[in-house]
């Protein structure tokens, strides 16, 4: 379900880093996009920065299809310098 403005639970989730929610909320509302073409992915990292709920969003192919791809994992890498633990680089540019 989502808001007027098209803000969905799995949105404010991601923004709040409420990784549980995210993980229960994901298989129901992954893809989804505000209004101004923003998915939960993007608020991990320009809302609220949240390593775990970007890591977790990631690894979906539906949020990595996203217009903002490039300028998330720019900013990700930014406050979260990639590390050989760290797949959520690798993956966001895989194209299972």
């Amino acid at each position: 379900m989502q808001g007027n403005d098209g803000i969905t639970a799995l949105m404010t989730a991601a923004v709040t880093g409420n990784l549980e929610g995210v993980k229960i909320l994901a298989p129901f509302e992954i893809g989804l996009k505000n209004i101004y073409g923003d998915t939960a992915l993007y608020y991990t990292t320009h809302e609220a920065s949240n390593k775990e709920c970007a890591e977790f969003l990631s690894n979906y192919p539906e949020e990595r299809k996203t217009k903002e791809l490039e300028e998330v994992t720019n900013k990700f890498n930014l406050y979260f310098p990639p590390t050989p633990k760290c797949a959520c680089r690798t993956a966001a540019y895989s194209d299972e």
